[in-house]
């Protein structure tokens, strides 16, 4: 395998559009359940993470304490439910995922797996990082404990969703809406049942649930003997009856007297009517659930929705623009507005608010508010611009593309990314997913562990984002497909780091020194004040190399030799020898984020292992020290450019001359373990003596 045929582009990506990988934790009374918060569809818990250091004085990860208490030493048997649930989003809040997932695993071995508030919190942490099948085995486990726990089954459902599996999540639902009648349910997981519903287009199913949660509600408010100053003498069944038939009354007519105290199940409710053609109803429903929380943005949407319907555009108006003020970048209000306007004839002020509209709501344009821009610009007799929207909604339309019954999906948006990954694995510093057998994800979950700690300790301080992803695919056209379909990445490589998911892409049986050159991109992808021809010429040191991992008492770590020089392939330096190359030319010329000059980087990356100056340079670009020079390889030199340009010229020639003792070099080779690393290089340490430098423990 070439170099060339592996060009790297990891820090060329680094405007990419993140993509998303859902986050799911409320904090504080909602802290366990798996939601993502408006807009999260187009966030990246990749990219997303709090900064964390690794520092070579320690072990391990220095991770910020973002529990309330010293939950790591705790008992799970003397918290309660709401204890263990800050206990959990604490570990999730600070993506302590991996901390997590041992103290749960702790507790639950100690009870045998039969805790369901434990199987639900180890689940969360599982879902936090996108291992959507651990988190179902979890949350399945849970309801066997508990057949009728509606939290359970609504994280399944959830679970479900983020894996594209929609058929099974219906059904979860379904069943979610049979339990939670039963008893009196957690208004919050009543309506996110109900808000499924609605974003999988389950109209009546939403309103039968919420008519049916809506009646319970009210007969055991009446039952409640504080619910209402006076009480009656009839017998409870009797009162129950009673109260469930004035209920019904209520919701089949649609008056607003108070069926509900929660607004959102008001909103939801008033959602399943109004898809339902019961606009009047609908409205009323609003009303109420608006004089309840009058700065609800949703509902404001929702009633401008029906105002619209009812021809009562200034309402329509007024409720859009009240939207706007909560919500100022949300399509869907300016859609409104810009339908309100128009019906009111204030074309100038419709144009800019459905221009605002198509421009918020990007490639996720929905067909009618180009409908809406058609028949704007038909008005200001635009016909170009009106015939040209007009066909593009008319496509969109036949593709389904229009406005949901809700402004935003909270449940039901799967995860186009590591969703469909059989496989994942986490470690202190890495969540992997991949398409291969997990015991092979777990081979180079041990290895990117070990790396890591490697680069600490005997290159430069790790710090940055944690955890970072990698994903490994069976092969490499798979590789490139995921690249292309799930990430908008087109160039052909065998394996790439990707600064804005903050995530590494490759393939099973690539070579180990490809995932080490870019995972080492990860590492130095944190220090913005390197040399931008250190950016790939560091990593490329890894590129051939010979080593065994090792561990110590203290972490897992590796035995590498760098520093082994290639044999030269002119063409791929526009057909330079190495002779012909400069050292300030390859330095000044460096420009950041570009890869395409990363053979003659490489030579001044040789350069400082052979003079054993790779640690001090990397301790320079840490402390930010150049001594007063210009560039960190004249700092750690002490040397200008003109000067140094010498003893690298020399070297160059050096290399030049030894190109049968480069042949006979083996290529790189990662060994199992230290002897079959010594029978190997017992073999070849007099050639490898000329050129390779040992690193490691």
């Amino acid at each position: 395998m070439t170099l060339l045929s592996r060009f790297k582009v990891s820090s060329i990506v680094s405007s990419v559009c993140a993509v998303y990988l859902m986050s799911i934790a409320y904090i504080g009374k909602a802290a366990a359940l798996p939601l993502s918060l408006p807009g999260s569809e187009f966030e990246s818990s990749l990219g997303r993470t709090p900064k964390q250091e690794l520092s070579s004085e320690t072990t391990g990860l220095k991770l910020a304490q973002g529990l309330d208490r010293p939950a790591e030493t705790a008992k799970v048997s003397t918290y309660s439910k709401e204890d263990l649930k800050e206990i959990t989003a604490g570990y999730i809040r600070s993506r302590k995922y991996w901390e997590g997932i041992q103290f749960f695993n702790k507790e639950l071995a100690s009870q045998n797996e039969k805790n369901l508030s434990l199987l639900l919190a180890r689940g969360q942490i599982y879902f936090a990082c996108s291992a959507y099948r651990k988190a179902l085995k979890d949350f399945n486990a849970a309801v066997s404990l508990d057949k009728d726990s509606s939290e359970a089954w609504l994280r399944i459902a959830i679970a479900q969703c983020r894996k594209s599996d929609m058929v099974a999540a219906s059904s979860t639902f379904k069943h979610l809406a049979e339990i939670i009648p039963k008893e009196r349910a957690d208004s919050e997981i009543a309506a996110l049942t109900a808000r499924g519903f609605l974003e999988l287009g389950m109209t009546e199913a939403a309103k039968h649930f919420l008519s049916q949660l809506l009646s319970e509600e009210r007969t055991n408010s009446n039952l409640d003997p504080s619910s209402e100053a006076g009480t009656t003498t009839s017998a409870p069944s009797e009162r129950t009856t009673a109260s469930k038939d004035s209920t019904a009354k209520i919701l089949q007519s649609g008056t607003n007297e108070a069926v509900s105290s929660n607004p959102e199940l008001l909103y939801l409710y008033a959602q399943s009517l109004a898809s339902s053609n019961e606009g009047n109803k609908a409205l009323e429903l609003l009303n109420k659930a608006l004089s309840k929380n009058s700065n609800s943005f949703e509902c404001l949407i929702a009633r401008a929705k029906i105002y619209l319907q009812l021809g009562k555009s200034q309402e329509a108006k007024e409720d859009a623009q009240k939207a706007l003020e909560l919500n100022s970048r949300s399509a869907m209000a300016n859609y409104y507005l810009a339908q309100a306007l128009f019906n009111l004839d204030d074309i100038a002020e419709a144009r800019k608010a459905i221009n605002e509209c198509i421009r918020l709501a990007g490639n996720k344009i929905f067909f009618e508010a180009l409908a809406l821009s058609a028949q704007i610009a038909l008005k200001q007799g635009d016909l170009a611009r009106s015939a040209t929207d007009g066909a593009a909604s008319l496509k969109l339309s036949l593709n389904g593309r229009g406005l949901g019954p809700l402004p935003d999906r909270k449940v039901t948006v799967p995860d186009l990314v590591a969703g469909q990954m059989p496989s994942s694995v986490m470690t202190p510093h890495f969540t992997l997913y991949g398409d291969i057998e997990e015991s092979r994800l777990n081979y180079y979950a041990e290895i990117s562990e070990a790396f890591i700690n490697f680069a600490d300790r005997n290159l430069i301080k790790v710090k940055g984002n944690f955890p970072r992803s990698i994903f490994i695919f069976r092969d490499k056209p798979t590789s490139r497909a995921f690249l292309q379909q799930k990430l908008g990445f087109y160039n052909k490589v065998q394996g790439v780091y990707l600064a804005g998911p903050n995530a590494v892409v490759t393939f099973d049986g690539v070579g180990i020194e490809i995932l080490f050159h870019e995972l080492m991109h990860t590492v130095l992808g944190e220090y913005k004040q390197l040399d931008f021809w250190a950016e790939e010429g560091i990593p490329t040191i890894f590129d051939q190399l010979w080593g065994y991992p090792k561990s110590t008492e203290e972490s897992n770590s590796l035995f590498l030799i760098l520093g082994l020089p290639e044999v030269w392939v002119p063409k791929y330096m526009g057909g330079k020898e190495r002779v012909s190359l400069h050292l300030k030319d390859i330095v000044t010329d460096a420009k950041h984020a570009n890869a395409e000059h990363e053979y003659e980087q490489r030579q001044v990356a040789l350069f400082l292992i052979k003079h054993g100056k790779l640690k001090q340079f990397l301790k320079l670009v840490e402390a930010n020290n150049k001594k007063g020079y210009n560039y960190f390889i004249e700092a750690v030199f002490e040397k200008r450019l003109d000067n140094l340009s010498v003893s690298f010229s020399q070297y160059m020639k050096e290399l030049s001359s030894k190109t049968d003792k480069l042949k006979a070099l083996p290529a790189s080779q990662f060994f199992a373990n230290k002897s079959e690393f010594e029978k190997f290089y017992s073999s070849s340490s007099s050639t490898a003596s000329l050129f390779g430098t040992s690193f490691g423990p």
